[in-house]
């Protein structure tokens, strides 16, 4: 197969019925996504076939977490082989879903599945074919497809995005046209939500009702000294590359390949729901993040003015600004209660 035949195939296919659906399916699972690795392969003048990443080396290979990242990990060969690894497995399980459907009997939602799920693929398909194009430029490669991609959100597709969200794509209140990135703000907001309840940190209080949130980059440097101590569903410094990756769209509107956000959830997936179940062991939704007691009071006092040590009461203090935590003593600023009952974790102890 070419580039040619690729784009025809398409074509054929580009009406959004059940039938056209499963047949898209088939091809982009077993043909093109074949077809795609030996482009790539190709473009980065790979002496072998190319395979998939393991997914932990597909996140710390293929996300971009700063402005440098943005600059010099497109220049590097296993970026680009982790988003393909991304594309591949994010394709499959919209496949593998389109080949469950029952064969014979009406579906439920029929009309909007077979829409939803064919505009998806087929976005996957024109992306993968944007990614070469991004790697043969960077690579200096011959091969070119002559494809271009806006790389920011405009703040109206952000705003539609919001309103499917709130309303849904098919209840006929908003434009049904997918937005695909605004999800990567709300994977931001259960990564912070996540971690600040599972420590019980919010913020500083003091008598006067004043209230201060401490940075999650606070909480992340409190964190680290005692990882190894503590058991994390998913590697840690992976979910802090996770949250500061999010941080390009949240801040900037940066689109990455539509394939990113969906692979990255499911990455942070056994963090969210609970871990694997060990057998003969309870299962609990907080049990993606244990750790001793002794462990999450350390690091609550890492945080809080009246017992943090001399390196992290002046953070807190430069953080909050000079007039706000001039000296210990004047305001009186102390971390908010938590009770280690309310906290998102499971206690090892």
């Amino acid at each position: 197969m070419d580039y040619s035949e690729f784009r025809r195939i398409q074509e054929v296919l580009k009406d959004r019925t059940r039938k056209n659906l499963r047949r898209l399916a088939l091809y982009a699972d077993c043909i093109a996504t074949p077809w795609l690795w030996s482009e790539l392969s190709t473009i980065l003048s790979s002496p072998r076939s190319l395979r998939p990443l393991r997914p932990n080396d597909a996140i710390r290979k293929g996300l971009c977490v700063s402005p440098s990242d943005r600059i010099k990990k497109p220049l590097e060969k296993n970026f680009y082989i982790a988003q393909l690894t991304m594309f591949d497995a994010e394709l499959k399980r919209y496949c593998e879903v389109v080949r469950k459907l029952p064969p014979s009997d009406r579906w439920f939602a029929e009309d909007a599945k077979v829409d939803m799920l064919h505009r998806t693929i087929v976005r996957f398909l024109d992306y993968a074919i944007i990614l070469l194009d991004d790697a043969s430029r960077k690579m200096g490669s011959a091969k070119q497809y002559g494809t271009l991609a806006n790389r920011y959100d405009h703040h109206f597709q952000i705003y539609k995005g919001a309103e499917q969200v709130v309303y849904g794509r098919y209840s006929a209140l908003t434009h049904d046209d997918h937005a695909p990135y605004v999800g990567v703000a709300v994977i931001r907001t259960a990564i912070e939500i996540r971690l600040r309840r599972a420590f019980g940190i919010q913020g500083l209080t003091n008598e006067q009702g004043g209230f201060r949130p401490i940075d999650l980059g606070m909480l992340f440097e409190a964190v680290k000294p005692h990882k190894q101590r503590i058991q994390f569903a998913v590697d840690f410094d992976d979910v802090i590359k996770i949250y500061r990756w999010s941080n390009f769209y949240l801040h900037g509107g940066w689109r990455d390949y539509p394939w990113v956000a969906g692979f990255s959830l499911r990455y942070l997936n056994p963090l969210m729901t609970g871990g694997p179940v060990v057998p003969g062991t309870s299962w609990s939704i907080d049990g993606g993040i244990k750790m001793p007691r002794q462990i999450w009071r350390d690091i609550r006092r890492t945080l809080d003015p009246a017992t943090a040590n001399e390196s992290y009461w002046l953070k807190l203090r430069d953080w909050l600004s000079k007039n706000v935590l001039r000296r210990r003593s004047a305001p009186r600023w102390t971390l908010d209660e938590a009770r280690e009952e309310d906290a998102a974790c499971t206690f090892l102890d």
